[in-house]
């Protein structure tokens, strides 16, 4: 046993310190963190989010001018300005508390918060923009601009609720991940540059 672990630890080593490394500059998308509570808070301040899901929780925090938005236990909201430590990254089943706003919907848990980003950038700005999730269905990729829906437009999952796209729209499929067709124009003006 003692062999098995020497060999283990340093790919465990690897895949936390990765981990870490991604919480500074991942777009936090409803990653489910573990929370302490009083001074040591991962988002340190709480807001009234009356019938709360994570799209009323970011909408209040991005109102008040902070960076990220986190769910926990159905009914709370906070906000702050610092992504949380990789070290706190939980297993998403432990985000277990169905939202008060929308029991369909996942709020954090015990202790346990889903962290957003509100679409404030650290240097004050929104950014409407796509990221690359997409799922395959009727022999089509979808999203990330790449296939005409009904209405003939291409559409893409965004980097979060309050971006400056201006026409996000939730999705069934994955609900805490807002979609638009105006990310996919600033596409087409970036790659037009």
């Amino acid at each position: 046993f003692n062999c098995e672990m020497k060999s283990f630890q340093p790919i465990l080593f690897l895949i936390v310190g990765w981990a870490a490394l991604q919480t500074e500059a991942q777009e936090w998308t409803g990653a489910c963190v573990q929370d302490r509570g009083g001074s040591e808070r991962l988002l340190k301040i709480q807001i009234e989010s009356p019938n709360n899901t994570p799209k009323r929780c970011t909408e209040r925090c991005f109102a008040k001018g902070f960076t990220f938005a986190g769910v926990q236990y159905g009914k709370q909201c906070f906000c702050g300005n610092t992504a949380p430590p990789g070290s706190s990254l939980a297993p998403a089943v432990e985000c277990d508390s169905e939202c008060l706003g929308d029991s369909y919907q996942t709020c954090g848990g015990f202790y346990r918060m889903n962290v957003y980003s509100t679409g404030i950038s650290g240097v004050g700005g929104s950014i409407c923009s796509c990221t690359s999730q997409t799922f395959y269905e009727n022999g089509l990729t979808q999203g990330y601009c790449k296939s005409s829906d009904e209405t003939g437009r291409t559409w893409c999952y965004t980097t979060g609720w309050n971006n400056g796209c201006g026409d996000l729209q939730s999705s069934d499929r994955f609900p805490n991940n807002p979609w638009s067709y105006n990310a996919c124009n600033e596409v087409d003006k970036q790659t037009m540059l």
